[in-house]
């Protein structure tokens, strides 16, 4: 499939039982050497098709043209030439030429990008949305990687097996920059990071910026999904051109079982839980693997979408968290929440850590591209801590190994529901001023600061919320 691409691949096995019936079926009936040539003819065909689509590959870059592209005079000639063939010597043979013509036509149209890009909206939306430019399209051995431009606001966004997972607008890239940033930051020593989930490569991209960043190994299963990281370069400072971070092709959590090194930093960012085989990553097992493999004051980080999961859903995984986090944090954007755990509870300096920002102009300049240029702006989305979660969480299910709630324990995915999700996590905000160590003399002007952002992300969070309600009552008309 990554060599030919899926159409032609099946286009392939409809060839090569043919090209072996014409062997088997048409020398006996010719006379003399043309049973030979016919043989021999056949064969090439057979091996060479595979290579000529290959070769039809590169040309695409070359030339436009749905024939030159796919080498579509050579089988359309061998088509007529076979079916003729077939015709004369085998009259009753009427099904390989209809085999052929399926052939043909899998070969001349190959699957359209788009639906490997929004994979059954596609189809339910076509005939109404345009949905932008193909920037890359590659299918891999696990899942196929479309990056499109939104003809809207030409932003970028990167889809894997038909699920938009990053994306080049503001709301996202505050995420997927703070994923990068609030664990490097809250480390005790970041010198070595893990990133689970490579994506459009934003998240590794705001790890590296960091001088105490040393060594960045990035977790991703497709080896396909590096395509989409370097059509992103703009965004995600060129990330794969940079020498402090290496690339493994692994799954995210065998890299981490099966690691004998301690990190710094784990943040991991990978697919929506409620798609398949992504459960497992978001499992109490798989959350305490990673705080024994973190170091001393070393810093986990979870992305946890808020949309397309019921509560039930939501809470298991917040459950498996807390268990194995106990002593984590819970933080909140106008979008997502990341889980943040570390191997004892976290104190954050306010002082020391202004100051690690202020020593690190790339930091401070990240933090800027994320929309949160002053500290406060940052300390504002610690949500509430693990603990306080207990009632809320008491009698809930949780999401294990042994269970994969998430995935089998009812269908949690749901429509777009992130007004709901979002004001419950609101609802839950707890703020512990005493996990943040800051001088008597500027305590107040701190938590004014703190309690004056609260109200900016509340407004910012409604009128978006607003948004995607009108954006559902317009889909369900």
């Amino acid at each position: 499939l990554p060599l030919f691409g899926s159409t032609r691949a099946t286009a392939h096995l409809v060839l090569l039982p043919l090209t072996a019936a014409a062997i088997l079926a048409f020398p006996g009936k010719w006379p003399g050497w043309t049973a030979h040539l016919a043989t021999a003819a056949a064969i090439v065909v057979t091996f060479m098709t595979p290579v000529l689509s290959v070769v039809s590959r590169f040309l695409e870059g070359i030339v436009t043209g749905g024939f030159v592209s796919s080498a579509g005079p050579f089988l359309l000639f061998l088509m007529i030439v076979a079916s003729w063939l077939v015709y004369r010597y085998r009259r009753e043979s009427w099904v390989p030429i209809l085999a052929g013509g399926a052939f043909l036509q899998a070969s001349l149209n190959p699957m359209p990008a788009q639906l490997y890009m929004l994979g059954y909206q596609y189809a339910r939306e076509n005939a109404t949305r345009i949905h932008g430019q193909i920037q890359v399209f590659e299918e891999g051995t696990i899942e196929p990687v479309v990056v499109f431009k939104d003809p809207g606001d030409n932003s970028l966004h990167v889809s894997i097996n038909g699920k938009v997972c990053a994306t080049s607008i503001p709301e996202d890239m505050q995420t997927q920059i703070l994923l990068g940033l609030i664990p490097v930051l809250l480390s005790s020593d970041p010198r070595d990071a893990v990133v689970i989930g490579l994506g459009a490569g934003i998240t590794a991209g705001s790890v590296t910026v960091s001088n105490a960043v040393k060594q960045v190994d990035v977790i991703e299963l497709e080896p396909k999904v590096e395509y989409s990281a370097r059509a992103f370069a703009n965004y995600n400072h060129n990330v794969m051109a940079n020498p402090k971070v290496r690339l493994i092709i692994d799954d995210g959590r065998h890299f981490i079982a099966t690691s004998k090194e301690k990190f710094g930093v784990i943040t991991s960012d990978p697919i929506d839980p409620w798609m398949a085989g992504a459960a497992a990553l978001y499992t109490v097992e798989h959350f305490q693997q990673c705080r024994r493999h973190l170091i001393d004051g070393g810093v986990f980080m979870q992305w946890l979408g808020l949309y397309q999961l019921d509560r039930d859903g939501l809470k298991s995984i917040l459950a498996a968290f807390a268990e194995a986090f106990p002593d984590g944090d819970i933080w909140l954007t106008p979008s997502d929440a990341l889980l943040v755990g570390s191997t004892g509870k976290m104190t954050i300096d306010v002082e020391a850590l202004r100051k690690r920002i202020a020593d690190d102009p790339a930091v401070k300049l990240e933090l800027e591209r994320a929309f949160l240029p002053h500290l406060e702006d940052l300390l504002a989305q610690n949500l509430c801590s693990s603990e306080s979660l207990k009632d809320f969480l008491k009698d809930s299910p949780v999401n294990r190994d042994g269970n994969l709630y998430v995935q089998f324990g009812g269908f949690h995915r749901q429509p777009w529901n992130h007004a709901e999700l979002f004001e419950m996590m609101w609802s839950l905000r707890e703020w512990d001023v005493d996990r943040f160590i800051v001088p008597k003399e500027s305590r107040a002007d701190f938590i004014s600061a703190i309690e004056k952002q609260w109200v900016q992300m509340e407004k910012y969070a409604q009128w978006r919320i607003g948004r995607y309600r009108q954006y559902i009552q317009g889909t369900q008309r």
